[in-house]
């Protein structure tokens, strides 16, 4: 048994970006027999991800995922039918003090509604992300203040750390402030947080946070993994996340998560 893990397990929360998605972005076979193996046993798989909603509902398809989605790493919840189980916005003060901010920098800003993304400038990084949501992202003179669930901002990665800090300072309490990676800074309402997010559906589904198995990579899954029963750390993932975790696979990415799911919910000697 491994160390801080039992058995029982109800249900697992799955981040999607280099967890259970390669480098190449695609849905592997790794992937699809993870889900299907917890599913076919009764489990509720679920899909927890720092993308929009629209991106993150087309690859929950892709991954025959039939329980919730938790978009933006928690702002957006649906179940998979698409009907709203909470969603969480930004303040029009916030998004307009994040923007103007953002253009007193020279940054762009990408802009979340539930309906599109929207940047507030050209940026020659904004046709590589609209490749990796597979989505347009139409540049906007004036984007929305009106439900706006998230906000990111693309950055120096050498700058990245002071902006951080700097964002975190003047929107303390009113905002989630979040570095996915280097380049990328994201700003997000508060409580909309992965691990916030499987406390309301625990709730919301009567599932005990001690059944879940929650399986990331990111600085941005270290709160789900908290909550959760057993916390997975794909072998990918940095060394302070894979020190948080009770379990940290072998192999890195979709195969770590077949192996956490093989171990966790099936057991060693179980078919």
């Amino acid at each position: 048994m491994i160390a801080g893990c039992g058995r029982g397990y109800r249900w697992i929360a799955l981040d999607l970006d280099d967890t259970l998605l390669g480098p190449d972005r695609r849905v592997g076979e790794n992937a699809l027999e993870a889900v299907d193996t917890v599913q076919s046993r009764g489990g509720v798989a679920i899909l927890a991800t720092g993308r929009p909603y629209a991106s993150a509902r087309m690859f929950a398809d892709r991954l025959r995922i039939r329980g919730p989605i938790v978009a933006s790493s928690g702002a957006v919840i649906r179940d998979a039918d698409g009907a709203s189980l909470r969603e969480l916005y930004l303040t029009p003060e916030v998004v307009g003090e994040v923007i103007d901010d953002a253009a007193a920098r020279d940054l762009v800003a990408y802009v979340y509604t539930v309906d599109a993304t929207r940047a507030t400038r050209e940026h020659p990084d904004t046709a590589r992300y609209s490749l990796i949501l597979e989505e347009d992202i139409p540049v906007v003179e004036h984007p929305p203040k009106e439900g706006v669930y998230a906000l990111a901002l693309r950055v120096d990665a050498g700058d990245g750390a002071g902006i951080e800090a700097d964002l975190r300072c003047r929107f303390l309490n009113r905002a989630v402030i979040l570095r996915p990676l280097p380049s990328l800074i994201e700003v997000l309402p508060p409580m909309a947080t992965k691990g916030e997010a499987l406390r309301f559906l625990s709730a919301r589904l009567n599932l005990s946070l001690e059944d879940l198995v929650a399986v990331g990579d990111g600085p941005g899954d270290l709160d789900m993994l908290e909550v959760a029963g057993c916390g997975v750390a794909v072998a990918n993932a940095p060394e302070g996340l894979r020190a948080a975790a009770d379990y940290v696979t072998q192999r890195p990415y979709d195969a770590g998560v077949l192996d956490a799911v093989t171990e966790l919910f099936c057991g060693r000697n179980d078919g």
